[in-house]
């Protein structure tokens, strides 16, 4: 079976562009052919490591002198439009495209291939407003089905007459229990967005260092710089500079996570975060909120410490939590361990599988 991935921009250092390496390299073990089509090439080259049998194709790429403004992504992803429609007129029953987020399932619907297409979401189901969700809805219905990564979206989405299928994300690397438990440090990982949340998480953190001024956090994220710029000026009015680090984008990760005491995840909202799933791999204990949707439905259980969205006296407190009590954060690492392994590679691709037969079966 051939297997298309179309993604907005494979050059990106998101969840998404992780996840398409991830399944993709994962389908080539398995032994599929597997390409990869981005839309664009904004950022230079893909960071994330594929299989040499993966062929990558960047539809466009900006011109030497390209600044990045919302005029120039738009003529940028015009082009992509157009060679789409020159270059990929799928014929063959044995083809499928994996359209991975919103922007690349809309162009495939457009250029005619939704029949043959899956749809996947990377974002809770809220994420955009009333009238792109109605859009939304009524494209996706010409898919073959749509991947979510909850049942909760799952459900959402067949409201609305859309065929919804989970699967969760992967685990990026094997489990690695015999992380260094003794540093004094926290760690998160994400993007520079409002959506992750760390204004409040820094707000939080003020009565942490108070009590335990020893302590420290790590911040690795890139994106948003003036959001950046805000956050460090945040840092700066509440006096955290002593203990507030921002990191920038890191290609070993998991070296981070192993000398890490324990996770937190501020985030307004999530879909199934990769950088969740790679704490608890290493053996991480996770402090998060309890945002859509991710977050609890991977700490259910008291794998971790949720706290209600967005409540910064409860982070807080929980950080806190996490800090004192060793033998709650050795109890977190073990059910961590155990939930963990349910995400897996191996066990991920029997889902797809699954539903590659089944797809074959109804064409």
């Amino acid at each position: 079976m051939k297997i298309y991935f179309f993604v907005s921009d494979m050059s990106g250092r998101g969840g998404t562009e992780r996840t398409t390496a991830l399944l993709a390299n994962t389908f080539v073990r398995k032994g599929h052919d597997v390409s990869i089509v981005s839309l664009i090439d904004e950022n230079k080259d893909c960071v994330y490591e594929l299989d040499s049998k993966i062929d990558l194709v960047y539809l466009a790429t900006p011109s030497p002198n390209y600044l990045k403004t919302r005029i120039n992504r738009l003529f940028l992803l015009l082009r992509a439009f157009i060679k789409i429609l020159l270059n990929y007129s799928f014929k063959d029953n044995d083809s499928i495209i994996i359209c991975q987020g919103f922007l690349s399932s809309v162009f495939v619907w457009f250029s005619l291939n939704a029949n043959r297409s899956i749809a996947c979401e990377h974002y809770k189901y809220e994420v955009y407003n009333s009238a792109l969700r109605a859009f939304r809805n009524f494209i996706y219905k010409s898919f073959m089905t749509v991947v979510v990564l909850t049942d909760n979206d799952a459900k959402r989405f067949k409201l609305h007459k859309v065929n919804a299928y989970v699967i969760p994300n992967m685990t990026s690397f094997g489990i690695k229990p015999n992380r260094v438990a003794n540093a004094r440090r926290m760690i998160t990982v994400g993007r520079l967005h409002p959506q992750k949340g760390y204004d409040l998480l820094l707000s939080a953190l003020v009565s942490v260092f108070e009590r335990y001024p020893d302590w420290y956090i790590d911040i690795y994220a890139d994106g948003d710089e003036a959001y950046g710029l805000l956050l460090k000026k945040q840092v700066a009015d509440l006096n955290l500079q002593s203990n507030v680090f921002f990191k920038e984008f890191c290609t070993d990760i998991q070296k981070e996570y192993l000398n890490s005491s324990f996770y937190v995840m501020s985030s307004r909202y999530e879909g199934f975060p990769m950088t969740l799933l790679e704490a608890m791999a290493c053996g991480l204990p996770v402090v998060s909120f309890q945002c859509p949707e991710g977050p609890a439905e991977l700490l259910k259980d008291n794998v971790g410490l949720l706290v209600p969205p967005e409540d910064v006296t409860m982070l807080s407190e929980a950080i806190i939590r996490m800090i004192r009590d060793e033998k709650l954060r050795a109890n977190c690492t073990a059910k961590g361990l155990n939930v963990i392994q349910a995400y897996t590679p191996d066990k991920v691709y029997m889902k797809w599988l699954t539903l590659f037969e089944n797809i074959k079966e109804n064409r």
